[in-house]
């Protein structure tokens, strides 16, 4: 793979620098910026990605944290706004957008940086994303498969999600010890389930507590065992699923049907 050339900077609070110019190309591709897209990068570092956003439009946000290379970063794209702060301290809605937003998350606060997003995605139209593999399985995993969890439930409530690229570590200085992947998110137009999310990934984070138990077990004593029975029918869930099994879609319909346990119902009178 070819190696895009920027400037030499020794490598500060575990930072590894994207290198490799085609992973870039096809970064950016991904993002498929229109003409006066709003763009935004987090951690340019030494502006492999920047130098191809700057291209395709005027409108760019860099967010780094790096006083060093936030200075070089704005002296070499005067043209952009560089905002010195930690990206999941910056909001995102005050922002001219939708942003269309591109990043090399480190490694370290991608999950953290990545839910904060997910706070502001009312001003996002798409972001392409880079995570340590392990944590991109996770949030993209699919029921039934070994990383799916609340984390990947919670996602695809949020985004329609696709995988763009593995990254190996050769294409970073330094390398670092892990693979990477590269994903897209497009928020969802509507919510692509009914009902309370504010109810509904409570129910999720209690299912998934112990994943070696049956998601029964995790919710008893939360969830009456009356209701638990009607919501497992009403789900179409035998009596020993297991959390990792149960779609989105199965958890929703489960959560009409459930009160926790002291919970005074409503009857006729």
């Amino acid at each position: 793979m070819a190696k895009s050339k920027t400037w030499n900077g020794k490598p500060k609070l575990g930072q590894h620098f994207l290198s490799d110019s085609d992973a870039c190309r096809q970064i950016v591709a991904a993002a498929r910026v229109t003409p006066g897209a709003h763009l935004l990068e987090i951690g340019p570092g030494k502006g492999a990605l920047t130098s191809l956003l700057a291209s395709q439009s005027e409108n760019l946000t860099l967010v780094e944290p790096d006083t060093e290379l936030a200075r070089r970063i704005a002296t070499e794209y005067p043209q952009a706004e560089v905002i010195g702060a930690k990206a999941e301290d910056v909001d995102y809605t005050a922002l001219p957008g939708p942003l269309v937003v591109v990043s090399n998350l480190p490694y370290y606060a991608s999950v953290h940086i990545y839910k904060h997003l997910t706070a502001c995605k009312s001003n996002i139209s798409a972001m392409v994303l880079m995570f340590q593999k392990e944590v991109a399985d996770r949030i993209s995993g699919q029921p039934g498969g070994r990383h799916y969890g609340s984390l990947s439930v919670w996602s695809g409530y949020n985004w329609e999600m696709t995988e763009v690229l593995a990254v190996p570590p050769e294409a970073f200085i330094p390398p670092p010890k892990v693979k990477s992947v590269v994903l897209r998110f497009v928020p969802h137009a509507l919510p692509p389930v009914e009902g309370d999310e504010d109810a509904l990934f409570p129910l999720v984070r209690a299912s998934f507590t112990h994943k070696r138990r049956t998601m029964k077990n995790n919710l008893k004593g939360i969830y009456s065992p009356e209701s638990m029975d009607a919501a497992y029918d009403a789900a179409g869930l035998g009596i020993n699923v297991r959390a990792e099994a149960v779609s989105l879609q199965q958890f929703a319909a489960m959560l009409p049907l459930l009160h926790q346990v002291g919970e005074t119902l409503e009857t006729d009178s």
